[in-house]
């Protein structure tokens, strides 16, 4: 009885795991482009046209600020010792002043892109995207929870 028992919790594991494996890898790209998969079926061929004109200019920021990256800060952001926060802390700390001032530029330049961009969108398209991040990401635009100080 006890042999048919592992038997049986073995096989309820291993469908568990290969269950997990298959959806695992069931090809959705988990970094969040899903959000342009599904507002690229809506946009008009000139809207693609600026995202893609956008996406060229941000490749183009961030080549020019990997070019001013010293052997010291590429050795930090390769340090597989440090992560998270103590690595950008270490990061941020070693930027130039010019760096910096990249960095800066490149955030205002990705606003002005994303408002441009905000002003295209049609009332239906802004409600689609609505129902896709009310779905996908039910707290996206309702800031941070609140901290409970009564403890």
């Amino acid at each position: 009885m006890n042999s048919m028992l592992k038997k049986i919790t073995f096989v309820i594991l291993g469908l568990f795991f290969i269950h997990g494996f298959c959806v695992a890898q069931d090809g959705k790209d988990m970094r969040g482009n899903e959000i342009f998969e599904v507002l690229k079926k809506n946009l008009t061929s000139e809207q693609k046209d600026m995202l893609q004109k956008n996406r060229k200019e941000n490749d183009q920021m961030r080549d020019a600020f990997k070019a001013t990256l010293t052997a010291e800060q590429k050795a930090i952001l390769e340090n597989k010792e440090i992560e998270g926060k103590e690595k950008r802390d270490a990061f941020r700390a070693s930027l130039s002043d010019n760096q910096l001032g990249m960095l800066e530029s490149q955030k205002a330049s990705r606003k002005a892109q994303m408002e441009a961009f905000r002003t295209t969108l049609t009332d239906e398209q802004k409600e689609k995207l609505k129902k896709f991040m009310d779905k996908r990401h039910p707290n996206f635009g309702k800031g941070f929870p609140k901290k409970d100080d009564s403890k």
